[in-house]
Formats: C-alpha cells, structure tokens, sequence
C-alpha cells in the first residue's frame, strides 16, 4: 500500500466528525434512554471517514472520541457501550465487506468479535 496523505480539510472534517460524537455521548450520558441509539449514532460519524478509505484517521476518531467522552462525561458507564460495541463497528463493517466479498465469511467474524466483546462485559 501506499503512504496515505491527510490534507487540512481531512483533519478539519474528523475534528467535526469528533465534536459530533463527543456532543452524542455526553447527550446519552444526561438522557438515560437513549443513550445506546447515540452511541450507535456516534459509529455513523466514524464510518463516514471509513467510507472514504481513510482508516488511519476513522481510528483516531474512535480512539479521541472514546477518551473525550471518557473526560468529559459524568457517568463513566455510559462510554462502554460505544467502546466495547459501536465505536468500532464502522471500521471493521467496512473494512471487511471492501476485504471479503461474500457475505457468510462477514458474518462469521462479526459474529466472533461480538462474542469476544460480550466476553469481556461478563468479566468486567
């Protein structure tokens, strides 16, 4: 592959792409109840860059939204969900149905990561 550049309007887009995100979060964590439909609104903004091939900065989306809403958020719990489930789940969609054409192979890996981070909640 090669080196992949990143122009101003790039990094202007994901700082937008991150308020977005961070403001859904923090939004989920004062309305209870919708709390899991903006977390999963928050892996749309970091699809959006996925969709567009840009996996480096969609990373970074994910992680500096993750530590943002981390941060700024009053009830930590709120933020698992988006970490463990929807934050990464644009990148990886994306990532496989570009990688893998055939529908069964897709769904058998997402089928394993959502186990894998199912495991995880059941420990924590």
């Amino acid at each position: 592959m090669g080196k992949q550049t990143i122009s101003a309007r790039d990094i202007a887009v994901t700082a937008v792409l991150m308020a977005l995100s961070t403001a859904c979060l923090g939004l989920g964590s004062f309305i209870p109840g919708i709390s899991l439909i903006l977390s999963f609104l928050c892996a749309v903004f970091v699809s959006v860059l996925a969709m567009q091939r840009k996996w480096m900065l969609s990373g970074l989306l994910f992680i500096g939204s993750g530590l943002l809403g981390f941060f700024l958020m009053p009830n930590k719990l709120q933020i698992l969900p988006y970490l463990l489930f929807f934050g990464h789940y644009g990148i990886w969609k994306v990532a496989l149905e570009q990688k893998l054409p055939k529908l069964i192979p897709q769904l058998f890996i997402k089928l394993v990561g959502y186990n894998i981070a199912q495991d995880i909640c059941r420990i924590g």
